[in-house]
């Protein structure tokens, strides 16, 4: 096995423990501590993944008879498993952070605080609506085209601010894992776009990259504008907001061209 091989290898088994509840063993991989830096251009490949689960689980569903609601309720459950509801924990601790915090130390001292308040649990109910709704309207085949791109284009998101906005903090995961390389991000920019191509066609992935830049510079605006940077659980609100966003479009532009 060639050293650029295996690099990437350690690259995705990285990507999928710091994205996932997957039990890898990171041993088997490395003897060293996982390089997350590096691994960026395997996010949204990490995303890919947790929505073919989610699409196979939306797909039993409805052949089982049951209604869109529960079948796109049960595809959610299942992406929220893979993922420890990671980005949604995330989603939670930025709407406490930014709707409670009166001063920019207290924003970021109420993020870190691992309960949850009135305005997180408000903003994982309405985010867990938009995607269960969202879904619950598609056939099998659109579900599965729309979590794949929805996913990966939201983890790129991640990726883009690391790499073009500054760590709010001197220390946590967002500082601590550095700035992406240019190689990287284009690495994960050209899968994500060839994956979506072959899903959905040129015209509707340049519009969902479209959308997807829209929501994550808005949520990056915010996020300068409340903390002055990012943190981890501003990549995490980006996800979740971004994938609602291309979610939501998809299912609008497929009915208005029914």
């Amino acid at each position: 096995m060639s050293v650029r091989h295996h690099n990437h290898l350690q690259d995705l088994a990285a990507a999928f423990v710091l994205l996932t509840r997957i039990p890898l063993r990171w041993d088997r991989f490395s003897d060293g501590s996982p390089d997350f830096n590096r691994a960026v251009w395997a996010f949204p490949v990490v995303g890919a993944f947790v929505a073919i689960v989610a699409a196979v689980t939306f797909a039993m569903a409805t052949s089982f008879g049951l209604p869109g609601l529960v079948a796109g309720a049960l595809a959610i459950v299942a992406m929220v498993l893979l993922t420890g509801a990671f980005h949604e924990d995330g989603l939670a601790d930025v709407a406490d952070g930014f709707g409670g915090g009166k001063s920019l130390p207290r924003k970021l001292e109420i993020m870190r605080d691992s309960r949850v308040g009135a305005y997180g649990v408000i903003a994982i109910v309405l985010a867990m609506i938009l995607r269960v709704s969202g879904l619950s309207v598609l056939a099998a085949g659109d579900a599965a085209s729309a979590l794949i791109v929805s996913a990966m284009l939201s983890r790129l998101m991640m990726v883009y601010i690391m790499r073009y906005m500054p760590p709010a903090r001197k220390d946590g995961l967002a500082h601590d894992t550095g700035k992406p390389e240019m190689p990287q991000l284009l690495t994960g920019t050209v899968l994500t776009f060839v994956v979506c191509l072959f899903l959905l066609g040129p015209s509707t992935t340049v519009a969902c990259f479209i959308v997807a830049f829209v929501a994550c510079v808005a949520i990056g605006g915010l996020a300068m504008h409340q903390i002055n940077g990012f943190s981890g659980d501003v990549l995490g609100a980006s996800q979740q907001i971004t994938e609602i966003a291309v979610l939501l479009f998809l299912v609008g532009s497929w009915g208005a061209a029914a």
